[in-house]
């Protein structure tokens, strides 16, 4: 059947965003105040073959038509077949609820929705509303045609219909997206384009959580270039730079991942300082989120002080310098209770509960070697916010507990160095690790194994590490966890260890 365009008179963009074309030449007006590259006028004729398998068809054109269309078959939400063509329900895409064989452009339209649809929006059905995947949510306010959100969105949805699918073809299809938006946001800074565009800054995070669940060829490397490339993009705006709606969400979001960045590089970060912490917020009101993450954004200077004790020439300039280290924890370790108090505070009902864990049920792992218990949370910001309290705490504990090993293995024989008091509470720290992994299986559910290990990622890091340095039987535990969410297509332990081996980040020093 012959299909000729529709009548409308202006460029392809405009067509396809719904926007009134000025119809300039070459380049319409919308195309240009967007900075992007108008498409065109000139319409084709195409042709689409409506039958499932045409009826004459030699064998190398069916394998040349279901390459095109992409080799997948959505039979029900969440669900996809190998070997079919996708088909749409008339009632979520309106088309035809009979089997079209689609072009690659169909497909790639689909893949790109797939990874909100199928993904974010189940994040939100399962969990609720919450800052962590709210900016995620926020994307289809943005204009997802800009070139390189569009191929980031690609490369997501892509690579998760083709692990569930176990079609290669998506596999390559993810690849060459994840690669154009790195082209599209390397012509973008290598032109200079004026103001602070969302879509450049969403790109980039969303790149850097691909490498959290799908992961390229180097994607420690990838997640800190990506993050390291929204800070800096953000900090050559400055603050003056209009606080929309979208920057405020995705500010809002990159602080965390800043934040992680910055204690593996153990140096303060222009987020820490007094305007970055107040003036986006100027008028309005912070979450308590917000707010610990303001406590946390102290964490890699007190790390560099960590570091400076290393490096003292002499024992007595390393006991001073030791002594101030502690100081300093204690202020940052009283404050960070006094603002969890205030949260209970605030939040008077149920924080979280332990019931019996079903971890081995879902993933063959011998009971004996998963958590006994799990910590459920009445909402995925509530969980969050426990995370980040425990894992800054195991993380603050981590670091002073092998400086003090350092610092006692290194003193002369017959001349006990003079320490200060250990400042942390062993058990509560360790208990605290313990919260960490039991938490996991709340946020790895099936249906939003994918964001969880985003979410987990970090706080396993640390716990998993606590655990394995110090040969404790808990270890054993993220080992299973990292098997169930590899056997779900996410390499969480992968990440880890690529992080670890591909960039100079340090969350502890050992």
């Amino acid at each position: 059947m012959a299909r000729i365009a529709g009548g409308s008179k202006g460029c392809h963009a405009c067509r396809r965003r719904k926007k009134r074309c000025d119809e300039q030449r070459p380049s319409c007006g919308q195309c240009l105040s967007r900075n992007t590259s108008c498409p065109g006028y000139s319409r084709e004729m195409k042709f689409i073959n409506v039958s499932y398998h045409g009826k004459g068809r030699s064998s190398h054109e069916a394998s040349e038509s279901s390459l095109n269309a992409g080799a997948i078959s959505t039979s029900r939400e969440g669900e996809t077949l190998p070997g079919q063509a996708i088909t749409y329900r008339a009632c979520s895409s309106g088309l035809s609820s009979h089997a079209l064989t689609l072009h690659r452009s169909a497909v790639a339209y689909y893949c790109s929705s797939y990874f909100h649809n199928n993904v974010i929006q189940t994040g939100l059905d399962v969990f609720g509303k919450s800052s962590y995947i709210d900016w995620m949510a926020f994307t289809p306010h943005l204009d997802v045609d800009e070139p390189s959100l569009r191929s980031a969105l690609l490369a997501l949805g892509a690579a998760r219909m083709g692990r569930i699918s176990q079609d290669p073809r998506l596999t390559r299809l993810s690849s060459e997206s994840y690669s154009q938006s790195l082209r599209h946001l390397h012509r973008t800074i290598q032109n200079g384009t004026p103001g602070l565009r969302d879509e450049t800054l969403a790109s980039m995070m969303f790149l850097a959580i691909y490498e959290i669940i799908e992961g390229s060829s180097s994607r420690g490397l990838g997640w800190a270039s990506h993050t390291h490339g929204a800070l800096s993009l953000v900090h050559s705006q400055g603050l003056d730079t209009p606080w929309t709606q979208a920057r405020h969400r995705l500010f809002d979001a990159l602080r965390l991942s800043a934040m992680i960045h910055s204690i593996g590089t153990r140096k303060p970060t222009y987020l820490a300082t007094p305007e970055w912490i107040s003036v986006p917020w100027k008028g309005g009101k912070k979450e308590p989120k917000q707010h610990l993450l303001d406590l946390m954004m102290e964490i890699p200077a007190l790390l560099q002080m960590v570091d400076s004790v290393y490096n003292a020439s002499d024992g007595h300039e390393k006991s001073q310098r030791l002594s101030r280290v502690c100081k300093v924890y204690s202020s940052l370790s009283r404050r960070l209770r006094t603002w969890y108090g205030t949260y209970k505070c605030d939040h008077p009902s149920k924080l979280h509960w332990e019931q019996p864990s079903s971890l081995h049920l879902s993933c063959a792992i011998p009971q004996e070697r998963a958590p006994p218990t799990c910590i459920y949370f009445p909402d995925l910001e509530s969980g969050h916010i426990h995370l980040l309290y425990w894992t800054s705490h195991v993380l603050l504990f981590s670091n002073l507990g092998m400086l003090y090993l350092s610092c006692t293995t290194n003193a002369r024989q017959g001349s006990p160095p003079s320490l200060p008091p250990f400042p942390c509470d062993v058990q509560e720290m360790h208990n605290m690790a313990i919260n960490i992994a039991k938490s996991s299986e709340y946020f790895l559910q099936p249906k939003t194994v994918a964001l969880g290990a985003c979410v987990i990622s970090f706080p396993a890091s640390i716990a998993f590490g606590y655990f394995e340095y110090y040969n404790l039987p808990e270890y054993d535990w993220f080992r299973q966890i990292f098997e169930y969410t590899k056997m779900s297509g996410i390499d969480m332990e992968g990440f880890l260890d690529a992080v670890a081996s591909e960039t100079d980040l340090e969350l502890v020093v050992c």
